[in-house]
């Protein structure tokens, strides 16, 4: 008889924790298909509701880090150049060779290059003199001149803005990445990046522009 309560206990012990459990599976359920985005959520199985949510919060991790880490080299950039004025010591202002490859769309396998720079310090009777040079790079669907021989032509890509974006050298910051308005955005890492707000751009990142175009950056200084 004491066996018989004790399973009886045991099996009553063992169905509310099935219950439980299920409980507990379905509120995970309706949490993450409540969370989940478009008109087929509904329809979509545990698994793919699961991964649906990790996606979303992989993405935003990624966007804050980048997020950060271009804030970072950017205040970095301007702290560098303020304690050497501070300093008395003069900042020159390198060139940079920008390569531009692209990966995917019309223009896959394409590359432009294009030098960079501020401006040439040269020094004539005693006197500094300022030479002025090419300090931004276009990029967008324009055949004009500008983008053909100065800058990145992407003229097979209707999906690209006449003037999609442009890489800009910022004293004492370095090289920047600007949306300029652009129908279908600009995308750098991943990340969308917000039109007329520059971001620091460093060597082997990737940009996306409109709809299928995906290049390389490879920057290196020059004398």
């Amino acid at each position: 008889l004491k066996t018989d309560k004790r399973t009886d206990k045991q099996q009553k012990m063992s169905t509310a924790l099935h219950e439980s459990g299920n409980q507990a599976l379905g509120n995970t359920v309706r949490k993450v298909r409540k969370s989940s985005k478009g008109a087929d959520a509904d329809n979509l199985t545990v698994e793919e509701h699961l991964q649906q949510e990790y996606d979303e919060i992989e993405n935003k991790v990624r966007a804050n880090t980048n997020e950060k880490v271009q804030m970072l080299l950017s205040e970095y950039a301007t702290l560098k150049a303020a304690l050497l004025a501070a300093a008395g010591i003069g900042l020159k202002e390198p060139s940079y060779e920008v390569t531009i490859e692209s990966l995917s769309g019309p223009h896959a396998g394409e590359k432009w290059v294009n030098v960079i720079s501020l401006c040439e310090q040269s020094k004539k009777r005693g006197k500094t003199k300022a030479k002025k040079t090419k300090k931004s790079i276009p990029i967008g669907r324009s055949r004009h001149t500008k983008y053909t021989k100065g800058g990145v032509s992407l003229s097979k890509d209707d999906e690209v803005s006449t003037a999609h974006a442009e890489i800009i050298l910022k004293s004492g910051q370095g090289l920047f990445l600007e949306d300029r308005g652009s129908t279908n955005g600009t995308r750098l890492d991943g990340t969308d990046i917000e039109a007329m707000t520059p971001v620091p751009i460093m060597d082997g990142q990737k940009i996306f522009f409109g709809g299928s175009t995906e290049v390389v950056v490879q920057i290196r200084t020059v004398e």
